[in-house]
């Protein structure tokens, strides 16, 4: 590989020549460098699964950007990250599954109404928080919707059935992101 600065022959030259030598400009620079060797192209299983998921990704975003309020929302959000448009946001939304970055156990009693608060965060939204409560011996006691705080961001859920035995339960808690990528989490109390 060359590089070639101010030289009148190969200014602003980009291209093929002769099959053997490639050109191409890079800022005030013109790069000469061997023809790439072309082997066999047949992707790898994980590549051909990593296309798929991004066809999958360019569809979704291509499906939200038909919704007026979805789109509106990524734009927003491509405006305060300096992402080029509401398309890519919702690629890389589609990418990133939800993340429960903590569980606060301490506030469940199993008393009615006793609380369970979490923090879950994602780089773009989280619309939904479920909990399931399974006793020591597998049995679901409870399971059912948190709700998010509008002042902290933290999600709430509250106990509606009583359990006497809380010791050796089960918290599963499950966030979905808007493109509908899972995370579950579990905690033994």
């Amino acid at each position: 590989m060359a590089r070639v600065k101010k030289n009148l022959l190969t200014k602003g030259l980009s291209g093929m020549i002769g099959g053997t030598l490639v050109f191409r400009k890079f800022g005030d620079e013109t790069i000469v460098s061997a023809s790439p060797e072309h082997g066999d192209n047949t992707p790898t299983l994980k590549q051909a699964a990593q296309r798929e998921r991004f066809s999958k990704a360019v569809a979704y975003a291509t499906a939200q950007m038909g919704i007026p309020d979805a789109k509106a929302q990524y734009a927003l959000m491509a405006k305060r990250r300096s992402m080029p448009s509401a398309h890519s946001v919702a690629v890389s939304d589609f990418f990133h599954a939800p993340v429960v970055k903590s569980v606060d156990l301490s506030g469940y009693t199993g008393v009615v109404g006793s609380m369970i608060r979490m923090v879950v965060i994602d780089d773009f939204d989280v619309p939904e928080v479920s909990v399931d409560i399974v006793s020591s011996d597998g049995s679901m006691l409870e399971n059912g919707k948190a709700t998010r705080d509008p002042h902290t961001g933290t999600w709430i859920y509250i106990a509606t059935a009583q359990n006497a035995a809380v010791k050796g339960c089960k918290v599963a808690i499950r966030a979905v992101d808007r493109p509908g990528n899972v995370t579950l989490q579990e905690q033994t109390m």
